[in-house]
């Protein structure tokens, strides 16, 4: 159950990147 919650984690923390860098792309 500990792997699950350390794949949530990791997408977690890459879709706010992916955010973030999608965010500073649009805006430039």
């Amino acid at each position: 159950m500990a792997e699950q919650e350390v794949k949530n984690g990791v997408y977690e923390h890459f879709k706010g990147e992916f955010y973030q860098v999608l965010g500073v792309a649009h805006h430039s």
